[in-house]
């Protein structure tokens, strides 16, 4: 079996409820084990910029919308990348994701962070997921459960990563 690392963020409605939501959808169904999950962490949204239709909606730092709750895990599949990010979109879809700003607001979001030390660059699925290395809401939660965990193109740990990042974000413990 191949493990697997998800990013899971939720920003709408019952946040911590949802992620709890698509952490059971994940394995009740088959093909993924649950092995391991980060705490829960709040963190600041994505700054992206006003759509125009946002009227009220924008501050002035672009779309104003509420803080995630971020967590990572780690599951144990064989299922394969496509797959499981078919398996990901049907989840995401069932409790409610709509797509639209991106970065915008969610109920949910599930991202396929890693894939064993699988390279993939298609339309629809990049692995490694191609910002992780940026995100301290990624990194994070990561570090709790696989801190040597090395990005098969950048060759550094999570660890690594995470002390290397230049930018500052708000991010706390949520549960």
């Amino acid at each position: 079996m191949a493990v697997v690392y998800v990013a899971m963020g939720s920003n709408l409605g019952r946040r911590v409820a949802t992620l709890g939501l698509a952490k059971e959808q994940l394995v009740a169904v088959g093909g993924l084990v649950l092995t391991d999950s980060s705490p829960y962490y709040e963190t600041e949204p994505e700054s992206i910029p006003s759509p125009p239709e946002a009227d009220s909606r924008a501050g002035p730092g672009g779309l104003d919308q509420p803080h995630f709750i971020n967590s990572v895990l780690r599951l144990q599949t064989d299922l394969a990348p496509a797959e499981l990010l078919q398996r990901l979109q049907r989840i995401e879809q069932a409790l409610g994701r709509q797509r639209g700003i991106r970065w915008g607001p969610r109920t949910i979001d599930l991202d396929v962070l890693l894939y064993d030390d699988i390279v993939m660059r298609e339309e629809a699925l990049e692995i490694p997921h191609p910002r992780m290395h940026e995100r301290r809401f990624v990194l994070e939660p990561l570090c709790d459960i696989a801190p040597e965990i090395r990005h098969p193109l950048l060759g550094k740990t999570a660890r690594e990563l995470l002390k290397g990042l230049n930018r500052e974000e708000t991010i706390r413990h949520q549960v």
